[in-house]
């Protein structure tokens, strides 16, 4: 196992400085290091942002509860962003190598990534400054190492939790309640998980034996995920299963619509089979909750209830219709001979980004529990997503000429990405805010909602003309798309 863990190794020191990446991979680096030293005096002030205006107040016990509120969302963000490691045991099944071996190697391989690094940078600067000078040097240790431990379960458990998913897709929103349920309930003080937490972890550092919880959770889920491995690494079963599980999910009930149906059904199967546009449309999930962690801000001023709701209802258009046309830069001339019209196809993407922006719209309109003026902020964004946005998106889409490779994954994938797209969001987030801006200065923040709605309602009306527009620039520009997406 040690000669495959040299070789991975050596996989990613190549690979990660070869050839025309040597550019993109410095850019990362200096970003990463941004980001590191920016999460570094995150953590090494935090004791002044909890105490605030109280100098000598106690800080430990506070961190120990936001530690609890950090677990839950690294869980729910590793859900989403953390792909599960079983493809990459196909290539080695088929080498003399004991499968045991292959097993724990790809389980030791998958801890080292962005996620389980995290806790250490975050915990080093908090050890040293609050927990070493309260409990001494093995009470930070014991601290820290309990912190690491649940990051480590973490990884492990969500791994388990995507195997679990992928056979019943229903339970994600199950999960997604359950985590938002106990994160509001315990915010609203209606239940101690954090305090309790915040507890489990003092006696840590006071008992370093109670280390033996975590690290038999970590045990427990390796173990279990190990015999999963053993079940379901199988070519042959892993390819019947994906099959099963593609033939499942046909879409048929489309069909009823004619060629729009089927284009849209295309699109839906296009996101269904591959990891980067399945990621997009599951993080925008992530942005139903987005309000909750700013809804002080949202009723205090509506310009920033419209930057977000604008997301609300179009992340899903927004994040894989700025590469509308780059998806299919594989079999992009293909598409042009087909037997369909140019008009029908940007037609069915408009359709198609309707439906979305209705059922994230649809979902959005909770908040009116909250705040009985969120969901008509909501609601004038959806419109003017449906009848102007959706438009400029299709339109500057045209002018995507990178190819995507639909099989990579999204996080940290910037394969298609140009200043395009920088620019191409610019007007979709800003011209809703500036035309609500003067009404809603002048008059009120209910005419300026008016006006953004009514300029929807209006887009939404001439659709049929602004489409015309679209498939003309689309022919002005589709000899050019067709160059760039076979160019390197």
């Amino acid at each position: 196992m040690l000669t495959l863990l040299h070789n991975e190794w050596r996989s990613r020191v190549r690979s990660a400085f070869s050839g025309k990446d040597v550019a993109i991979t410095v850019i990362l680096i200096f970003f990463a290091l941004y980001m590191l030293l920016n999460v570094l005096a995150l953590a090494y002030f935090l004791p002044e942002l909890i105490r605030g205006d109280d100098d000598g107040g106690p800080v430990f016990m506070p961190i120990n509860k936001l530690i609890f509120y950090y677990f839950l969302f690294d869980l729910f963000i590793r859900f989403f962003l953390q792909s599960f490691p079983l493809l990459s045991v196909q290539p080695l099944l088929v080498m003399p190598i004991d499968r045991r071996k292959v097993f724990h190697f790809i389980l030791i391989r998958s801890l080292p990534n962005f996620f389980n690094l995290l806790p250490l940078i975050l915990g080093l600067p908090v050890m040293f400054r609050v927990v070493i000078p309260e409990f001494g040097l093995i009470g930070g240790l014991s601290w820290l190492a309990f912190f690491l431990l649940i990051a480590v379960a973490n990884h492990y458990l969500v791994f388990l939790l995507k195997r679990m998913f992928s056979v019943k897709p229903a339970l994600i929103f199950a999960l997604l309640l359950a985590l938002g349920g106990v994160f509001y309930l315990d915010m609203s003080g209606r239940i101690g998980l954090s305090e309790s937490f915040g507890n489990l972890i003092a006696q840590v550092v006071e008992q370093p034996i109670l280390l033996l919880i975590p690290l038999g959770l970590v045990v427990l889920f390796y173990l279990v995920l190990f015999q999963r491995f053993r079940q379901y690494a199988y070519l042959d079963a892993f390819v019947s299963n994906r099959q099963e599980r593609v033939s499942a999910r046909q879409f048929t009930w489309l069909d009823r619509f004619g060629n729009l149906g089927e284009l849209i059904r295309l699109d839906l199967k296009l996101i269904w089979r591959n990891k980067r546009p399945r990621t997009m449309m599951l993080i925008g999930l992530i942005f139903i909750i987005y309000p909750l962690l700013f809804i002080e801000a949202l009723q205090a001023s509506f310009v920033i209830a419209i930057f977000i709701g604008i997301f609300i209802s179009g992340f899903l258009m927004i994040q894989y219709g700025q590469f509308m046309l780059s998806w299919e830069s594989t079999f992009f001339d293909f598409m042009l001979t087909r037997n369909f019209s140019i008009r029908e196809y940007f037609e069915a993407k408009y359709y198609f980004f309707a439906a979305f922006i209705t059922i994230f719209t649809t979902l959005s309109l909770a908040y009116g529990f909250l705040d009985v003026n969120l969901p008509l902020a909501f609601i004038a964004c959806a419109l003017f997503n449906l009848g102007v946005n959706s438009f400029v998106l299709m339109f500057s889409a045209t002018y995507n000429v990178k190819r995507i490779e639909l099989t990579k994954g999204a996080f940290f994938n910037y394969e298609g990405v140009g200043a395009n797209q920088f620019v191409m969001l610019l007007p979709l987030l800003l011209i809703p805010i500036f035309i609500y801006l003067p009404f809603g200065i002048w008059a009120n923040k209910y005419v300026g909602l008016a006006v953004l709605a009514i300029i929807g309602i209006i887009g939404i009306v001439f659709r049929d003309r602004l489409l015309d527009q679209v498939v003309r620039q689309f022919e002005k520009r589709k000899y050019a798309m067709s160059a760039g997406f076979k160019a390197d």
